[in-house]
C-alpha cells in the first residue's frame, strides 16, 4: 500500500467536518425543506465537530553538547515547535492533522546532525537536524468497541522497547499506517497496525530518512487480574529499502514474537515494590541477508519509599551467527544508557546490568541517577560502564524544565568515550 494513499485517506477523514462545517448556502424558498435529520447534521452535529475540536501546541527549545572521542565536539541549540487541530468526534469519525518544525537557533553552530550539516563534518553526532513536515495526519472512526485510524500517526507498544516514536529527539518517528484498535473482550486490548512507511529521525533530507515498509504489528494486552498485566505480541518488520549507503543497516527486516508480565509485588511495611519480566525471539524475515534467531530477556524490580525510589534490571539482547537482537523501529535511546553508545546491538550480543536511585528534592524537583554495567552475551567481555542523571521541573500547567546528563567509558573494550548534557525547557498547550 503506497503512504500516499494512507496520508490522502487520511486527509480527506481529518478534512471532512471541516469541509461539511463550512457555511452553507440559504436554502431557496421555492425548494423543499431538508430532512429535520440533515439540518441537524449540517447546523449542528458538523460545525460543533469543528468548533468544538481542539487545538494542540508544542515548543521544546534545547541544548545539547557532545563529546566523542575521535570525533570534534559538538553544540547544538535547536527549538521544535508543533501545531496541530483535532476535531471532535462526529458520529465516530474523528481527524487530526499537525505540522512540526525544528530549526537551530543562533550562528555558528558546529553539530554533525546527521550528516545534514556540511558546515558539522568531523564533529560528533546530534541526532536533531533541521526539517519541516507534516507530523501526523490522520482519520478515525470509532464503533462497536473498535478504533479504525487511517494515516500518519503515533505508535507506542508496551514501553516502546521494540515499536516506538523516539520521543526524545526533536524530530519525532511517527509511521504512515492503517491501525485497529479493539476493547470488546473484557479487560483486554488488542492492537493491530499495517505499517506502511516509518518516518525517521533524520528528516527527509538524510538517505535513510524514511524507510519503506510491509511490516504487520499484533499487541495483546489483558489487564483482569489485580496485580497483574500480560502482553503478547507479534512484530513481523518488513524493511523494503535499505539503501546502500546504510550498510549498518542491513538485515533490519526481523519476525520478533515476545510476552511480557508486569505488576505489584507485597508491600514491605511502607515500601512499595513492582516487577517487569519480558522474554522474545526473534529471526531473520523478508529481504534480510542474515541467517539467524536470537532471543531478549528483561527483568527488572523496582521500589519507593516517601521520596526515594530504587530499582535493579538486567537486560539481555542475545546474539547468532555474528548478528545481535535487531530493534529497528524502537525508541532506542530510552535503552542501554542516554550516551547512545549501544543503539545498534554487538555482534555478540549485550547484557546491561543496572541499578537506578532517585529522590524527590525539596520545591518537587525529582532526581535520578542510573548506573549501567555491560558487557557481550557471548565471551562475558566487558564493554564498558555508564552514569545517567536527570532532574526536572514543572513549572506550571504548560511548563516543564529538564537537565540530564550521560557519560559512557568503554573500559577494556576499546570503545569511544563519549559524554552528553542537555537542557532543556517545554511548552506544552
Amino acid at each position: 500500500m503506497n503512504n500516499k494513499l494512507i496520508l490522502s485517506s487520511a486527509l480527506v477523514l481529518a478534512a471532512a467536518s471541516a469541509v461539511y462545517g463550512q457555511d452553507q448556502p440559504t436554502e431557496s424558498k421555492t425548494e423543499p425543506s431538508a430532512p429535520s435529520w440533515f439540518s441537524e447534521v449540517l447546523d449542528g452535529e458538523l460545525p460543533d465537530s469543528v468548533g468544538g475540536g481542539k487545538i494542540s501546541f508544542n515548543s521544546r527549545l534545547r541544548y545539547e553538547g557532545v563529546s566523542l572521542t575521535g570525533s570534534k565536539p559538538s553544540d547544538a541549540l535547536t527549538i521544535r515547535n508543533r501545531f496541530g487541530f483535532t476535531t471532535k468526534q462526529f458520529r465516530g469519525f474523528q481527524g487530526m492533522i499537525e505540522g512540526e518544525d525544528v530549526s537551530v537557533v543562533g550562528p555558528g553552530h558546529n553539530a554533525n546532525f546527521s550528516g545534514t550539516n556540511p558546515s558539522g563534518a568531523g564533529h560528533a553526532v546530534v541526532a536533531d537536524p533541521e526539517a519541516t513536515e507534516v507530523n501526523r495526519a490522520w482519520g478515525s472512526y470509532s464503533n462497536w468497541d473498535s478504533t479504525l485510524k487511517v494515516g500518519r500517526q503515533r505508535v507506542n507498544f508496551d514501553q516502546a522497547r521494540f515499536i516506538g516514536n523516539v520521543g526524545w529527539r526533536q524530530n519525532e518517528q511517527t509511521f504512515d499506517a492503517i491501525s485497529l484498535v479493539n476493547n470488546s473482550i473484557p479487560d483486554t486490548r488488542i492492537v493491530y497496525a499495517f505499517v506502511d512507511q516509518v518516518n525517521r529521525i533524520f528528516g527527509d533530507d538524510h538517505p535513510t530518512g524514511n524507510l519503506d515498509t510491509s511490516s504487520h504489528l499484533v499487541n495483546v494486552n489483558y489487564s483482569g487480574f489485580e496485580k497483574l498485566n500480560l502482553t503478547g505480541y507479534a512484530y513481523l518488520v518488513k524493511i523494503d529499502n535499505v539503501p546502500a549507503t546504510a550498510a549498518n543497516e542491513a538485515g533490519l527486516s526481523a519476525n520478533t514474537y515476545g510476552a511480557s508480565v508486569s505488576g505489584k509485588l507485597p508491600n514491605v511495611g511502607d515500601v512499595k515494590l513492582g516487577y517487569r519480566a519480558e522474554f522474545a525471539w526473534q529471526t531473520d524475515a523478508g529481504n534480510s541477508p542474515l541467517n539467524y534467531e536470537a532471543e531478549y530477556y528483561h527483568l527488572n524490580v523496582n521500589s519507593s519509599y516517601d521520596r526515594f525510589s530504587l530499582g535493579v534490571g538486567y537486560e539481555v539482547l542475545g546474539t547468532d551467527n555474528n548478528a545481535g537482537f535487531r530493534t529497528p523501529l524502537a525508541t532506542l535511546h530510552a535503552f542501554n544508557g542516554w550516551a547512545d553508545a549501544f543503539l545498534a546491538t554487538p555482534g555478540a550480543g549485550l547484557r546491561d546490568v543496572y541499578v537506578s536511585a532517585g529522590v524527590k528534592l525539596p520545591y518537587d524537583v525529582p532526581l535520578k541517577v542510573i548506573y549501567h554495567s555491560y558487557e557481550t552475551n557471548i565471551g562475558d567481555a566487558d564493554l564498558g560502564q555508564e552514569v545517567d542523571i536527570i532532574a526536572s521541573k514543572s513549572l506550571g500547567k504548560h511548563w516543564k524544565t529538564l537537565a540530564k546528563y550521560a557519560a559512557y567509558s568503554g573500559g577494556d573494550s576499546g570503545r569511544a568515550y563519549r559524554e552528553k548534557f542537555w537542557l532543556q525547557v517545554e511548552f506544552n498547550f
